[in-house]
């Protein structure tokens, strides 16, 4: 049966060969193919359309497999679940788990996107700084259909069937767990990768479009 895999895990399979000039990845045995795209979950409009090489694929496939499923993630439930697991327990706060200066640092970094940190403190860093990325992106004019979602509401019309690498809960299960025990370094880098977003995120779907493996 052949085979989508809609996923950032490229590193491991730079040895076979390409399809395209792009980051699409073919193999066949026994009759069977499967192809391997490296994703982008967060895409501009000028983004596309995307390389022709991942329609062809998306069309000779009989399953799409994503990186998780894109349904339970946009469930309201879910959301809520994600925001109540992502609270200090135990009378712990960002106040008294960051040092002051990490603090005063985070909390300009959020007035420039009109995020009000002192009204936040009962959450982790690990919540603060995925909301920060998520409202940065924002302004860059990034939005949520990559190519995760994209390829889902195209596989949903055409009555592909799916399948998922990990469940929405081992994904929650990571994200909430950043930091964790290591605060004031998580915003620290966190912090300074928010200078160079836009040049780092032009600089990725560069080569994710050109299919430039050189920097994995």
């Amino acid at each position: 049966m052949n085979k989508l895999i809609t996923t950032f895990l490229i590193s491991a399979f730079c040895v076979l060969n390409s399809f395209a000039q792009t980051s699409i990845w073919k193999v066949s045995k026994n009759g069977k193919t499967l192809y391997l795209g490296g994703s982008i979950h967060l895409l501009r409009e000028s983004d596309y359309p995307l390389p022709k090489e991942y329609d062809s694929a998306f069309v000779e496939s009989d399953k799409i497999v994503f990186e998780t499923d894109i349904e339970k993630l946009e469930d309201p439930a879910f959301a809520q679940s994600f925001m109540a697991e992502g609270t200090f327990k135990d009378g712990k706060n960002l106040n008294n788990v960051l040092t002051k200066k990490n603090y005063e640092k985070l909390k300009k970094q959020c007035a420039k996107v009109s995020l009000p940190l002192d009204m936040m403190t009962n959450f982790k860093p690990s919540i603060i700084i995925l909301t920060l990325t998520t409202m940065k992106f924002q302004t860059m004019g990034l939005s949520a259909e990559g190519i995760d979602k994209y390829y889902h509401l195209k596989g949903k019309e055409a009555n592909k069937s799916f399948d998922f690498l990990e469940t929405v809960d081992e994904q929650k299960d990571v994200l909430l767990k950043m930091g964790d025990g290591n605060e004031n370094d998580y915003v620290k880098h966190s912090i300074k990768s928010f200078d160079d977003i836009e040049t780092d995120f032009d600089a990725i779907v560069s080569d994710w479009r050109n299919g430039n493996t050189a920097i994995i």
